[in-house]
């Protein structure tokens, strides 16, 4: 930055207050309108800055009001110095009032200095001078003197002088964006103005949060509806998101999973911490882009009103997922998911005290903090009967307001005659208002349709939204699921148990219950015609299917008789699985019709009027061939026929005569569509069109109307080989996606959408790109995975708003074009899989670089120096980069590197300068086999997480100071590394941060007794040690242990008095105390995997060939609180190749089964035994998930598995003398690639009590044994 003054621009934080806008930009239209300040404008847009820029000629003599206010209501004013500037009346004005505002408002001034000298601006000295010499002549003295004294003020200022160069024009807008952006601080959330009782709470939370610890944290904020969780943790996030590389809010997590919104959940929390839109194809694509992209980033993570462990397991199901540093909150009303997640501190948000209470009610009924004189007394009475809830408060203070003391009193007595005094009772006072049955919907969608019900929508919206009763954001209205549960009871009490006489039925039980208990007879069909015929008022009917009832969905298709009758007014009909449409069906008032997956093959036969009609969805209607023609429904909005496989032909009618003005969306996905008619460009309005999946449309149609709306084109997946070359001509276009199809190449015209952002072309035949994509001025991401394409043209450095740019899996691309300057938005580059020989040193102009993967680029020599001058980068993948030898001297710290990704490559060492990775969170360097050592400074870098030195077979030693990573380390796989006795450390044990700790297939002979210092060790791995024969006294801490393999280990269970089943029975009580403590039903369970060739244990009395096994339970089994759980035993052994006939099945299975005899069936709770394995209980299915643990049995030997089933996950229902007959089986058979398949071939089951000797005196008539404490470790020989 060059500056008129020795000092930059103030760091101070932009003035507070109520805004219009951001920026006002002052500029002289003649000298900068089309260049500098068009640039400048174009990318404070970009960067979502609202900036007010005055687009229209002067005119007159005076400054235009409106430039006045918009100056006035600006948080900063930039003001464009150029040559003529002062020539402008117009512009001096501006200027004065930019310095009033300045004075008297705070307001900050950025001056740029544009091609002029900042001391000619001063000393109004050059072409200023000529200019306030001619203004003499013809203005008034005084304000003169008044432009004179602003404008030497204002250049006083510092900023930027902006000489006669492009490339230095960015430069100084970058800066530009930079200052004004740190100023602005991150979005901050809506809050309402009226909070009360707030400051305290917050405080007590922030105390809970530390954002400066290295940990992932989870922070659980859990209370009953309506008592402001939401509310607290807005202010803790609006307060702490700025200390954070990124920061996400997703709210009412609750109701978007229920509406099957998942993948959109996972894409707002990526947008909302990359800035970037990502396409997402299934939840595990998004588990997998989440883990990628922010397992190196400290973020701040929001999960409000979450009520399911799905939730949390699609969004942040892992800390691992996420960087150093990271913290996440949660807000609940079941604390249970807390335990589940291990939250580290949880915050109970309490009800409001009651002096808080009167305050919240007054601001409400009163419009002021304290009641008024008179209603003292009735004012403490309300609030007695609202328990404290924020929410209760608002609604019912404001029904309150602007009533007289007798309404009051009459009010207060309605609320008295309820004994309960429950909630639902006080907010009944607005209850006539609710006569919509969802609690979110697009706002316009219940508008339109409401007002068409003569329901005068805008009007009660608003009404509603006065009264707290439903709320606004992002153009969807929401209600409170308090307000629903509200009127629901309400509801129930108006006739119990007779819902077929509520006045509402809205509830999918209630629903059930009215119309469906009774077989559907023709007397029964008859009736309900009369019933409906009766309806005459009817305007909305929801027939949907609900997943809160147990009607099957088989069952859920209804065929109504021929001569059934829609009441007239009708307005709303969504019927799901209708099987045909009655054929005197009336439609000319219907706004809507929603008949998704129905068999309906033609709507209707001959014409009929849909004069009224908007909303039109047959989507997954299979038969469905032929909808009427567009001429009569020409108020269409939205069309969906997505999944309507029969629906092959649309008709021509669809734009013709430009009747369809109001068409916005078009989805055919997956439809049966071959052609679009031409006159589908005459759609001027319509803004969304999908094609994807349509398997047989091959080519997209001329475009010769005017599609000036269309903001995305969905052509996916279909058989299109050309795009037309008047696609130029969508001008508005924002996403075009191209993925999977058969396209060659780009039209010229391309260069010409100015307004496109994501351009989608992965998995075409495209060799090449037109040189005209340089022209894409907006265009943020590209994506040309898996193309042929041989060079991008150097135009492609032109474009200026670019963040992601991916060419994985080009394996014709080998040169990378050298990078211009003006890339440096780019944020994302993945080029791996290509055939680059080489990087550009111009790969340092990517200043804001954040991601570079290079993955298996084969050909790749080494890396420019200059890439070690990326100070964004956050994270760098070489992984199976197999030409690369040497990672050079890292010269500089890169503070922002967290990930680095070596594995298989054929590198020797890392350099020492390692250390400079300051913040580096996980190295992974698995299948390096030329990797000899790892240097001391590693121990230096005190954010590491994960480390990863797998299969590095010439490792022989670690370093002596991994002591300085105990507060970081979570993971250390050291499996392959040919570590010989004495290599490892003693500062190893102590890393008390560890949980994952794999020294398997090396040529230890004993693990070191350090090791029970390990006090968060979960899982160890000793797989594969055939000279492993001693085991120390192990933390009490571990989940699971893993030693298949190890030879001199085989026989360690025969033995019951060998003092690994004391270590054993340490993790098991241990475990179990947790569980007792915490109630936590879905925390992992405990697994051991020995090896072992003679069977089940000889001592273990409970056992059986096979693998199913049962046990008779002690009487009052139940009532024992020294009784912790089952120990279950399941020996495998591999089958003869002769009695597999497993083999077109590359897979394996393992299922678990635990059962009462002769129960009936029912699901247990476990997340307790292993989540890795598929498990049955008591006759319900649990999957847990496939994982690579059960995998590795797949050797030449034998083993014993051992699992713990803790007593506390039986169900309360079984404790008692009836159930004491127990079973446990295990299915398991293992078939991939060249392994064996393994069979159980033998089972058992041990009672496992808290004292060692109980569980054999108790269950056991062989080998008595006592504890052994005296012994620190246990030695076969």
């Amino acid at each position: 930055m060059t500056s008129s003054s020795t000092q930059k621009p103030s760091s101070s934080p932009a003035p507070t207050g109520k805004f219009n806008f951001d920026v006002f930009l002052s500029f002289r239209g003649e000298d900068t309108r089309y260049n500098f300040t068009d640039h400048l404008f174009k990318n404070l847009k970009r960067m979502g800055i609202n900036t007010f820029r005055d687009d229209k000629l002067e005119r007159g003599e005076e400054i235009a009001q409106e430039l006045l206010g918009a100056i006035e209501g600006s948080r900063f004013s930039i003001i464009v110095f150029s040559e003529r500037y002062a020539d402008s009346k117009w512009c001096l004005d501006e200027l004065t009032k930019i310095m009033e505002c300045k004075r008297e408002m705070d307001q900050i001034v950025l001056p740029v200095f544009y091609h002029v000298h900042p001391s000619d601006v001063r000393k109004q000295t050059g072409s200023f001078g000529k200019a306030f010499a001619k203004h003499g002549t013809t203005v008034d003295e005084e304000k003169v003197k008044r432009w004179r004294a602003a404008m030497t003020e204002a250049s006083s200022l510092s900023g930027w002088h902006v000489i006669k160069d492009y490339e230095y024009q960015l430069k100084y807008i970058e800066e530009i964006l930079e200052v004004i952006c740190k100023r602005l601080g991150p979005k901050q959330l809506h809050i309402d103005d009226d909070i009360v009782g707030m400051d305290s709470r917050l405080e007590e939370l922030k105390s809970l949060i530390n954002s400066q610890l290295h940990d992932v944290r989870v922070v659980g904020i859990y209370g009953t509806g309506g008592i402001g969780k939401t509310m607290i943790a807005k202010f803790v996030y609006n307060e702490i998101q700025c200390e954070f590389n990124g920061a996400s809010f997703l709210e009412n997590v609750k109701e978007s999973f229920k509406k099957g919104c998942q993948l959109q959940l996972q894409q707002k929390l990526l947008h909302g911490i990359m800035g970037q839109n990502i396409e997402l194809s299934n939840i595990d694509d998004g588990i997998n882009i989440i883990k990628n992209r922010l397992g190196s980033k400290k973020v701040l993570i929001v999960i409000d009103d979450m009520d399911s462990r799905e939730q949390l397991d699609s969004l942040v199901g892992s800390r691992n997922w996420f960087g150093a540093g990271t913290t996440i909150i949660v807000t609940t009303r079941d604390q249970q998911l807390l335990r589940y997640y291990e939250a580290d501190v949880t915050y109970e948000v309490k009800k409001l005290n009651y002096e808080e209470a009167i305050q919240l009610f007054s601001k409400h009924a009163f419009k002021q903090n304290a009641p008024k004189e008179d209603y003292v007394k009735l004012s403490n009475c309300m609030v007695d009967y609202d328990w404290g809830l924020p929410l209760a408060l608002k609604v019912l203070g404001s029904s309150l307001y602007g009533m007289t003391i007798d309404e009051w009193k009459s009010a207060s007595d309605k609320l008295k005659n309820n004994l309960m005094k429950e909630i639902y009772d006080v907010l009944r006072i607005s209850f006539d208002m609710l006569d919509c049955s969802q609690k979110k919907e697009k706002t316009a969608f219940v508008s339109k349709i409401l007002d068409r019900c003569n329901l005068y929508a805008t009007w009660n919206i608003k009404v509603l939204y006065d009264k707290y009763l439903i709320t606004f954001s992002n153009n969807m209205r929401q209600m409170h699921d308090l307000i629903q549960q509200m009127g629901w009871t309400i509801v129930h009490k108006e006739c119990p148990g007779e819902p077929s006489k509520w006045s509402r039925l809205w509830d999918p039980n209630d629903i059930y219950d009215a119309f469906f208990r009774q077989k559907f007879t023709l007397e029964a069909f008859a009736e309900m015609k009369r019933v409906f015929s009766k309806m005459k008022k009817l305007r909305l009917l929801k027939v949907y299917y609900s997943d809160h009832h147990s009607l099957p969905r088989k069952e859920n298709k209804m065929c109504l008789p021929k001569d059934f009758e829609f009441p007239s007014n009708l307005r709303y009909l969504h019927w799901e699985g209708l099987e045909s449409l009655p054929s005197n069906f009336h439609a000319e008032n219907l706004i809507a019709i929603n008949l998704k997956s129905s068999n309906i093959k033609e709507l209707w036969d001959g014409d009929k009027c849909l004069a009224e009609l908007k909303f039109l969805d047959l989507s997954n209607s299979q038969q469905l061939m032929k909808i009427p023609k567009f001429s009569s429904m020409t108020k269409l909005e939205t069309l969906n026929l997505k999944s309507c496989t029969s629906f092959c032909n649309l008709h021509s009618s669809i734009g013709t005569f430009h009747q369809m003005k109001f068409l916005t969306k078009l989805n055919f996905s997956g439809a049966g569509i071959k052609e679009l008619p031409s006159s589908i460009g005459y759609l001027e309005s319509l803004e969304f069109l999908d094609i994807s999946y349509c398997l047989n449309f091959e080519k997209f149609p001329e475009i010769q109307g005017n599609m000036k709306c269309l903001k995305t084109l969905h052509l996916s997946n279909t058989a299109i080989k050309e795009l037309p070359g008047s696609i130029g001509c969508l001008e508005a276009i924002q996403t075009l996606y191209l993925y999977n199809t058969a396209i060659k190449e780009l039209p010229d015209s391309i260069g010409c959408l100015e307004a496109l952002q994501s351009l989608y072309l992965g998995n075409t035949a495209i060799k090449e790109l037109p040189n005209s994509i340089g022209c894409l001025e907006a265009l943020q991401t590209l994506y040309l995975d898996n193309t042929a394409i041989k060079e991008l043209p150097d135009s492609i450095g032109c474009l200026e708003a670019l963040q992601t740019l991916s060419v994985n899996g080009c394996s014709n691309l080998e040169k990378f074009p050298e990078i211009q300057r003006n890339m440096r938005n780019l944020r994302g580059l993945f080029v791996g899989r290509t055939a680059i020989k080489e990087l550009p040193c111009s790969i340092g102009h990517l200043i804001r670089l954040e991601r570079l993967d290079l993955e298996n680029c084969k050909n790749l020599s080494g890396l420019p120096s200059s890439i070690y001058g990326l100070k964004c980068l956050e994270e760098l993948s070489l992984n199976g980069c197999s030409n690369v030898e040497d990672f050079s001297e890292i010269m500089v710290d890169m503070e922002h590197l967290q990930c680095l990704y070596l594995r298989g490559m054929v590198i020797t060492k890392l350099p020492s300068s390692i250390e400079c990775l300051k913040n580096l969170s996980l190295l992974e360097l698995t299948n390096c086999e030329n990797l000899v050592t790892l240097p001391n400074s590693i121990g230096n870098l005190t954010c590491l997480k994960f480390l990863y030195v797998r299969n590095c077979s010439k490792l022989h030693k670690l370093p002596d100071n991994l002591r300085s990573l105990q507060h970081c380390l979570k993971i250390l796989d050291l499996a392959g590394c040919n570590l010989m006795e004495g290599a490892i450390p003693n500062d190893l044990w102590c890393l008390s941060s560890l949980v994952s700790l794999d020294v398997s297939e090396n040529h230890i002979r004993c693990i070191p007794d350090g090791i029970i210092q390990l006090s968060n060790l979960m899982g160890l791995h000793m797989n594969h040690c055939p000279m492993l024969e001693e085991i120390p006294e192990l933390p009490s801490s571990l989940r699971e242990i893993k030693a298949h393999g190890c030879a001199c280990l085989e026989t360690l269970l025969s033995d019951p008095t060998h003092l690994f089943w004391s270590y054993l029975l340490n993790c098991f009580k241990s475990y179990t105390e947790y569980l007792r403590r915490n109630r936590d039903l879905g925390s992992s369970g405990i697994q051991i995997t020995i090896p072992g060739s003679s069977g089940i244990p000889e001592w273990i009395r409970d056992k059986s060939m096979g693998c199913e096994v049962r046990i008779e339970l002690p009487e009052n089994w139940y009532k024992d609180d020294s009784f912790l759980g089952f120990a279950l035993f399941f020996h495998y052994v591999p089958l003869d190749n002769d009695d597999n006939d497993n083999n077109d099945d590359n897979d394996y299975r393992c299922e678990l089964s635990i059962s009462f005899a002769d129960q009936p069936e029912e699901t247990l709770p476990l997340g307790l035994l292993p989540r890795k394995c598929r498990t049955y209980y008591i006759g319900g299915l649990i999957d847990r998930g496939v994982d690579e643990i059960y995998k590795e049995v797949g050797t030449s030997d034998p083993a014993l598995h051992v699992l713990y089933l803790p007593e506390i996950a039986i169900p309360e229902k079984y404790r008692s003398k009836q159930w004491n007959n127990f079973k446990a089986s295990l299915n398991y058979s293992y078939q991939c690639g060249n392994n064996r398949a393994f069979k159980v071939k033998s089972c058992g089951i041990q009672l496992i009590y808290a004292k060692a000797q109980d569980h054999h005196q108790k269950r056991s008539r062989h080998h008595p044994t006592e504890d052994h404490p005296h012994h620190k470790r246990s030695r076969h020989s």
